[in-house]
């Protein structure tokens, strides 16, 4: 038989991952919205959303900052430099680094949307909470995607073994 304290729990459960299913697609509109208007992708406007807010960022700071894998970053910013929204620069003190930062192009860009970011409406509607609250607030959200990202990690099965390198190895013993 389910307590008192567990259907409470269920029901609290059910209502936040509504609340999640309401942001995320409260996101996915806004972000088919300023995909409509631009003419770029959600993951190209990520990518110059965060190069207006930090001019000058290195390759792999992207892809850490945009939660991506660095190649995946490489690929969004390629395609922004080719059509002209990004510009890499050589650093002044590390002729080895590549520093990015936005065009005119893209900044007018950034301009055009700026307007609508969901980033920044979700940011003005914590500032109206209290600092306790959003410290609060952020743990959880940390706890919950850590939680989710250690089970994904431990049901991802090995990725598989690559057959003929197998035998090559096999031939040469």
């Amino acid at each position: 038989m389910i307590e008192m304290n567990d259907r409470m729990s269920l029901g609290d459960s059910r209502r936040i991952v509504t609340s999640i299913r309401r942001l995320v697609q409260f996101l996915r509109v806004a972000r088919r919205a300023a995909e409509r208007e631009t003419g770029l992708t959600a993951a190209q406007i990520v990518v110059l959303e965060e190069l207006a807010k930090s001019p000058g960022m290195s390759l792999g700071k992207l892809a850490e900052h945009t939660c991506t894998d660095q190649s995946s970053a490489c690929v969004v910013v390629a395609r922004l430099v080719r059509d002209g929204f990004v510009r890499q620069d050589r650093s002044p003190r590390d002729a080895r680094r590549v520093m990015l930062t936005l065009t005119k192009a893209g900044e007018e860009v950034i301009n055009t949307i700026g307007q609508e970011r969901s980033s920044d409406d979700i940011a003005d509607v914590l500032s109206r909470f209290d600092e306790s609250e959003r410290a609060v607030f952020a743990d959880m959200l940390d706890r919950v995607v850590g939680e989710l990202s250690r089970q994904r990690a431990e049901s991802t099965p090995p990725p598989p073994v690559r057959r003929r390198r197998n035998l090559m190895l096999a031939q040469r013993a």
